[in-house]
C-alpha cells in the first residue's frame, strides 16, 4: 500500500469533521507547496519537503493536531503556538 492510500484510509478511519479538517489541511499543505512529499511514518501522514520532515497532521478523539516538526523556526505573530512547549523543535497546532 502507498503512502498515499495510507493516509486515505487514515482520514477514512475519522470519518467525521476531524477526517474533513484533515482532508482540508492536505489540500492545502499541496497547495502552497506542490512538491511535497507525503509519507507514512509511526502509523501518521508525514508531509515532507526536499528530504526533510515538514508537518505531522493527527486525529485525536477531541481534536485535530498539526506538528511541524521545526515549529521553533517559524514566526507565530498570532500565537498559534502554545507558549508552555518542552519540546525543543517541534510545535504544534491544535
Amino acid at each position: 500500500m502507498t503512502a498515499k492510500e495510507k493516509i486515505d484510509e487514515y482520514i477514512n478511519k475519522a470519518n467525521d469533521w476531524r477526517g474533513d479538517l484533515i482532508t482540508k489541511i492536505r489540500e492545502l499543505i499541496h497547495e502552497i507547496e506542490p512538491e511535497i512529499v507525503e509519507e507514512w511514518k509511526w502509523n501518521s501522514p508525514v508531509f515532507s519537503h526536499k528530504g526533510k520532515m515538514v508537518c505531522c497532521p493527527g486525529a485525536f478523539k477531541t481534536h485535530v493536531g498539526l506538528n511541524f516538526f521545526n515549529g521553533a523556526m517559524l514566526e507565530d505573530p498570532n500565537g498559534l503556538f502554545p507558549k508552555d512547549s518542552q519540546a525543543k523543535q517541534m510545535r504544534t497546532v491544535k
